[in-house]
Parts: C-alpha cells; structure tokens; sequence
C-alpha cells in the first residue's frame, strides 16, 4: 500500500515533470534552428552514388567514355592542371549525355578549385537545370541544395550579378520552401523593384504569370520588355503565342519578331 506521504511525492514529482515538459525549453532556438537547416539540408543521395546510378543509364559507348576519363581523373590527382582538365571533360561529357545532376557534381569540384563567381555560377546553374528536369524527389532535392549553395557562392564573389540572384530566385520557384512557397516568386518581384529595367527579370515574372494563367499580367511583362527593347525576340514569341487564338493581327506582328 501506498501512504500518503509517498502518494504526495509522488504528485509532486509527476507535476514537476509536466511543468518542465510544457513550460521549460528543452532545446534553444540557436539549437533547434541548427536542427531546422541540418533537416532541410539533408541529401538523401551522395554524389558518389547519383553517379553510379547515372552510370547504370548509359549505353556501352558512353560507359566506355565516362570510364576511361574517370581512369585520367585518378591518374591526374597529383597535378592540379592535369586534374582541372580532367574535371571539365567529365562535367562537358556528363551534360552531353543529358545528366546534368552528375555534371553538376564536377562543375562544383571545379569551383572548389578556382573558388570564382563563374566557375559557382555554372555549377548553380548546372544544378538548376537537373532541378527542372529530374522527375525523382531524391535527385531533385541534391539537386536544389547543390544549386542553391552554388549560387549563393556565386552572388558572395558577385553581388551585382544579377543572373545568380535571378536562378537562386527561379531555385524556390521550381521546389518551393513549405514555410514559405512564395519565397521564389518574393525574390524576383523584389529584384524588380530594385532592377525595373532589368528585361531578364521581366522576362522570368511574365513566364511565371503564364504558368499560373495570369495571362493579362504575362502581356504586361512582356510588353514592358518591348519598350525597353523594341526587337526583344522572346517577349515577342511569348506575345505571337497568347494572341495566337484571340488576336491575329497582333500575332502576326509578334510573329514576324519571332520568326527573326
């Protein structure tokens, strides 16, 4: 039997408990917030085995190709010249063969080694391209934090290039944040404020409204590039298309840009 001494204790124990259970912070926010970005940066794939897997694509010729500029890759590990070369060769074939995440993986060893804004600018835009066009949940996940740290190296060496703030802005369109979906489409309207007169800008906004069928804001982006550039061949496609089927005049005269 219990007494009632020992009964209070232990209430007194259990209220404790709760107490510091719903009211203490187990964890600080600099603590969870490290959490936060290890859960978010998190790749479920290595770079090794992305390319084994890519390799498993191949066809005979092209696994013969990959093997044998992998063989000069490790012969060349002692000459820094020798080994650059050997990385742009695997990342130029890699992207010929249509993988553009395994070319990625070497376009971002050279910018390791050059450490310049170009060399990160097309490793991010090289990851971005994968982003786009893989259709696995795994690839497109290494991929999106492969490009979006690529590019953020990019913009440190660079500020004021606006083509790395433009596809680190297009990497939250294409993989949306769940705490912030709209961040993307936030970046580059801000980009746009500082930059009104950016047509790359502009042209990416009215693409965006395209693809949500915002088709009165689309004319207006694309229109606004022909004042600053009167022969701007994409924004007049992109017009010859959406009057196509309403306007015909109008696509016409777009589509006489176009056809240029």
């Amino acid at each position: 039997m219990i007494n009632k001494t020992q009964l209070t204790t232990i209430v007194i124990f259990i209220l404790l408990l709760i107490g510091c259970y719903f009211g203490c912070e187990t964890k600080s926010q600099k603590q969870m917030d490290l959490e936060k970005s290890r859960a978010i940066n998190f790749e479920n794939i290595s770079p090794r085995n992305l390319i084994k897997s890519e390799k498993e694509k191949l066809n005979s010729d092209a696994t013969a190709l990959i093997n044998s500029l992998d063989a000069q890759l490790k012969q060349s590990d002692t000459d820094s010249l020798l080994r650059l070369a050997s990385l742009e060769r695997l990342a130029s074939s890699w992207f010929s063969l249509g993988s553009p995440a395994a070319s990625g993986i070497y376009a971002e060893e050279i910018a390791k080694t050059r450490e310049n804004t170009s060399s990160w600018g097309i490793a991010g835009t090289t990851f971005l391209l994968c982003l786009k066009s893989a259709e696995n949940e795994d690839i497109k996940k290494f991929c999106f934090n492969r490009s979006v740290k690529s590019l953020e190296k990019a913009i440190s060496y660079d500020p004021d290039d606006m083509d790395h703030q433009i596809n680190l802005a297009l990497c939250y369109v294409e993989k949306p944040l769940e705490e912030n979906p709209m961040k993307g489409i936030m970046m580059l309207l801000e980009l746009n404020r500082a930059n009104p007169d950016n047509i790359a800008v502009m042209l990416q906004l009215g693409k965006l409204a395209l693809q949500t069928n915002q088709i009165e804001r689309a004319i207006t982006r694309f229109e606004s590039v022909l004042n600053i550039d009167a022969e701007n061949i994409e924004a007049h496609c992109y017009l010859a298309d959406i009057y196509g089927l309403s306007d015909s005049e109008k696509a016409q005269f777009h589509g006489s840009y176009c056809k240029q």
